[in-house]
């Protein structure tokens, strides 16, 4: 109680929030969902999603309701600052905890609504809860159903204090998410709670002492990028080769990686050796 006292007292004496009384113009409007495996998030035509952290996977829908919301807030908004942001969930009593800024009832709840708004606070951004059905929510709901784990897998951590150990503590995760980071800078491949930006590929890796571990779907972005690039047919399946051997890739990915090939080689085939045959 005495928390809650101090913030209206400080908050009411600076001044500095967005008036809550007038119409507002929203700079974002982020739609969130959750089910009990994984949380989703839309907004703008981007998707994003993550599995629950096994000390979550337990809790009452209601909490991981608003704990999607927040993840989707982070991942959407964590370039903006001094606006008014909208929420779309399809859950009445996460919608009601936001609006109502806690709940007198579960504490759980209060604390992650306490959350989501002292974030907000630290960037003076307003937001606004509001409820819809869930056949108006359906790319969030598509999200926190999507059961692909191929952005998921990691290194054991054993195996990566030892690479520590050898080489040193990188400054930064190239291909990470909120759940299998390995350090607290991480890049990841889509827009994500934690993540310091997206799409490691398209920024500049010089002076860092970086840690890569990338995803599987990784390898295929990888292998049609230097498609795209020019690379030849022989070139990529040497690639190819290279990969299956250093990553111990399984059968069903093999299979995956086989037919990527063949549609490159139907597209851009082998070119002979020589132009000409000589023929004595």
């Amino acid at each position: 109680m005495k928390f809650e006292l101090q913030w209206w007292y400080q908050t009411l004496s600076q001044n500095i929030g967005i008036t809550i009384v007038t119409g507002r113009h929203f700079v974002l409007e982020i739609f969130s969902d959750a089910s009990l495996t994984a949380w989703g998030g839309f907004c703008n035509n981007r998707a994003t999603h993550g599995f629950w952290h096994p000390k979550d996977m337990g809790r009452h829908i209601n909490y991981l309701e608003l704990l999607a919301a927040f993840n989707a807030l982070r991942s959407f908004a964590s370039g903006f600052c001094n606006c008014s942001i909208l929420l779309r969930l399809d859950n009445i009593t996460a919608t009601a905890c936001i609006y109502r800024m806690g709940s007198v009832r579960f504490k759980s709840l209060n604390d992650i609504t306490r959350q989501i708004w002292l974030w907000c606070e630290s960037k003076n951004i307003f937001v606004v809860a509001s409820y819809i059905n869930t056949k108006q929510n359906i790319q969030a709901d598509r999200e926190s159903r999507n059961l692909s784990i191929e952005t998921e897998y990691e290194l054991s951590d054993s195996a990566f204090h030892e690479i520590c150990y050898r080489f040193g503590t990188p400054s930064i995760d190239l291909f990470a998410t909120l759940l299998n980071a390995k350090y607290r800078r991480y890049i990841s491949w889509k827009p994500d709670p934690s993540a310091l930006t997206i799409d490691a590929f398209t920024l500049p890796w010089k002076g860092e002492f970086f840690y890569a571990f990338p995803p599987f779907i990784m390898i295929i972005i990888f292998l049609n990028a230097r498609f795209q690039s020019g690379d030849s047919y022989s070139t990529l399946n040497s690639q190819h080769a290279a990969i299956v051997l250093i990553f111990a890739v399984n059968n069903s990915d093999k299979a995956f990686l086989k037919r990527f090939l063949k549609g490159i080689y139907n597209q851009k085939p082998s070119k002979p050796r020589y132009q000409t045959t000589w023929d004595p």
